[in-house]
């Protein structure tokens, strides 16, 4: 059964990009190390990667404590790569090097730009056709689904699932962040990043709590997920972001 949560927004994440705007990006052959080289995403899927970031003193142990919570068939059959590299990955609170390194993190599965900027035309479009139309634009084998779903407000739980449709087609890969927080706390960061290493949403959540690596096969329908569903909106896709002609609100108001 699906179920939209209501998408918060208000607070800011951890840490913004440090560019906003395209840049070129070039992998330092010094920094990338056969771990590095290892993490080539799978050409049909958005690659989920484990980034420890954390390398303090003891933090060895609790890092131990939070990979043997997950499901380390799914982490080794390459649902998931774990990056624990001291030596490599030592960012602290600068993660966003990993793309710098492995700009590759960055394509749309197949490296596909006209088939990733199409979803992302089309989505939006279907959004805007609801923010004019409401329930009547809707396509009627689509609103047979999801009235089974919406409960009172069906129009509200429609146009959270549409607008949770267009920031899907944004977002090129999903960041386990085991930074300091995440050693203290036992919960990792669960970031959801578009082509140009923004944040789409974040979350962060108890590992155990991470279905995609706890026995849950995710695939394309990895949206559907606590994870996504209950993460908060990105600062740049926030009213007054660069994205927030993506909010419906937005929409509705233009």
């Amino acid at each position: 059964m699906l179920t939209i949560s209501k998408v918060p927004m208000d607070e800011t994440p951890q840490k913004s990009p440090r560019s906003l705007t395209p840049k070129p990006r070039y992998p330092s052959v010094s920094r990338k190390s056969p771990s590095l080289e290892r993490i080539a995403p799978s050409p049909d899927k958005i690659p989920t990667i484990w980034l420890r970031t954390c390398y303090s003193e003891g933090s060895d142990r609790s890092h131990e404590a939070l990979v043997r919570s997950i499901d380390r068939s799914n982490t080794t059959n390459g649902e998931c790569r774990i990056l624990n590299d001291a030596n490599h990955c030592d960012f602290g609170d600068d993660w966003e090097q990993l793309f710098d390194i492995c700009p590759e993190l960055l394509q749309p599965p197949r490296e596909d730009w006209a088939l990733h900027q199409r979803r992302q035309h089309e989505a939006k479009a279907a959004l805007k056709r609801f923010a004019e139309g409401g329930l009547a634009s809707i396509p009627s084998a689509l609103f047979e689904s999801l009235s089974y779903c919406g409960g009172e407000d069906l129009e509200e739980f429609v146009g959270e699932v549409l607008q949770s449709g267009v920031h899907k087609t944004h977002v090129v890969t999903r960041l386990i962040l085991e930074d300091e927080e995440a050693v203290q706390t036992g919960n990792v960061a669960v970031m959801f990043v578009d082509a140009l290493g923004r944040i789409v949403r974040m979350k962060r959540i108890e590992v155990g709590e991470l279905e995609h690596l706890n026995g849950v096969r995710v695939d394309a329908h990895w949206d559907d997920m606590v994870d996504w569903e209950e993460g908060k909106l990105g600062e740049e896709y926030q009213l007054g972001g660069m994205c927030e002609d993506l909010l419906l609100e937005n929409i509705r108001n233009a």
